[in-house]
């Protein structure tokens, strides 16, 4: 009897088990179903930019150099011809008479040195007038002018010492010498002559009164 009256106290501990079991099994809920994995894709390839060929900016042209002034071309024809110029004078029989002389310039004023028992002195104190031709390079034909001046002899001593340098001292003693004068040569018209074009272009100088 008392075998049996344990066995009865016993029995529910045994169903507590049970019991305890089915709610541990309810409480564990099935697991959840794993998604499938996605597949991997190649990484998208960049997209390289496209750049915009654009054409090279076109250079302003530099401005065009205004031509030099004519008197300014006269001026350089005068120093580019190293001053050797052609001097024409009329004779007391009319007739013109050509010499090669070693000219300088003070703008469009040109002057010489001479003797003054020369012929072209002697010309000049009967006939004023006269005509110069220099050429800018003597090597070619190149750019030239014609000048159409009033010749003046000039035997003071100021326009002498003033006009005076070594080169000329080959020729005179010295600037109080005697035999030695200046010709000076005022311009009245000055043609310039384009070798390129072959175009005459005449400058009329204002006379100095």
């Amino acid at each position: 009897m008392k075998k049996q009256a344990n066995e009865s106290k016993k029995a529910p501990a045994v169903k507590k088990t049970a019991a305890a079991a089915k709610k541990t099994v309810a409480k564990k809920s099935p697991a959840p179903a794993k998604k499938p994995a996605a597949k991997k894709t190649a990484p998208a390839a960049k997209k390289t930019p496209v750049v915009k060929k654009t054409a090279p900016a076109v250079k302003a042209a530099p401005a065009a150099k205004k031509n030099a002034s004519l008197k300014d071309r006269i001026i350089a024809v005068m120093k580019g011809g190293a001053m050797l110029a052609a001097v024409a004078t009329v004779g007391a029989d009319k007739k013109p008479y050509v010499r090669i002389m070693l000219m300088r310039n003070d703008g469009l004023e040109l002057a010489s040195a001479t003797y003054v028992n020369s012929k072209k002195v002697a010309h000049i104190k009967s006939n004023k007038n006269v005509s110069i031709s220099i050429l800018k390079d003597h090597a070619k034909m190149s750019d030239y002018i014609t000048v159409s001046a009033a010749a003046t002899v000039c035997t003071d001593a100021r326009t002498k010492k003033a006009f005076w340098s070594p080169g000329i001292a080959n020729y005179f003693k010295g600037p109080d010498d005697p035999n030695y004068c200046v010709i000076k040569f005022s311009p009245l018209t000055i043609e310039f002559n384009d070798s390129k074009t072959f175009k005459t272009e005449t400058l009329t100088v204002a006379v100095k009164k």
